[in-house]
């Protein structure tokens, strides 16, 4: 089974209100590659709300929001900054840039209310961005990594964030998602929670 996404990183089949910002932009999100078909059961939400199943989470992850809450330095940023850096590292990671249209595509749909972009920073360095989306109607937090430097490998910047983000999603009462994709650091982060697949 497949499921229209937006860049196989944000679910048009569960957001449908996509559909509608994607026809206003016309041709281009097409002609840019943006509409991509996803393998149905590479969507991963969590309900992370379980005591029980967040304790044993947090033992094996607390370390990382421990530690990374003395480094690290959470900031809101401009759209515009994160979609530039998340450029610089398909280019640095893969050698590939994003096209212009591609990129106004980004632009149109990640500008939507409801789309956050942040930086976490360490001594005034940036180790890591993300663009998130916030779902008040269905409480659910889609978490999408942008970009980040190697250089800070040896305090798990990604671990961190997305730690932090589970944190906050079950001391809110919020389901969280990586939306597609089931990289083992993806497995190993939620496996202490039971199974959510809810369309």
């Amino acid at each position: 089974y497949l499921d229209f996404s937006f860049s196989y990183n944000f679910p048009i089949s569960v957001q449908k209100w996509v559909i509608r910002e994607v026809l206003k932009i016309g041709k281009k999100a097409f002609d840019s590659n943006m509409i991509v078909l996803a393998d149905t059961d590479d969507y991963v939400v969590k309900d992370v709300t379980n005591d029980d199943d967040y304790n044993k989470f947090y033992q094996k992850y607390g370390y990382y929001i421990r530690r990374g809450d003395k480094i690290f330095q959470t900031k809101n940023c401009n759209l515009d900054y994160t979609l530039n850096y998340w450029n610089d590292y398909c280019a640095y990671k893969h050698n590939k840039r994003f096209s212009k249209d591609a990129i106004e595509v980004y632009n149109d749909i990640y500008s939507n209310l409801g789309f956050n972009s942040i930086k976490v920073m360490t001594n005034n360095e940036v180790a890591v961005t993300s663009v998130y989306f916030k779902d008040e109607v269905n409480k659910i937090i889609y978490y999408l990594i942008t970009g980040w430097d190697e250089k800070f490998k040896k305090y798990s910047p990604c671990i961190y964030i997305y730690s932090k983000a589970i944190e906050y999603c079950h001391n809110n009462n919020y389901k969280f998602s990586f939306c597609y994709g089931l990289q083992s650091y993806k497995s190993q982060l939620l496996k202490y929670f039971g199974d959510y697949n809810e369309k």
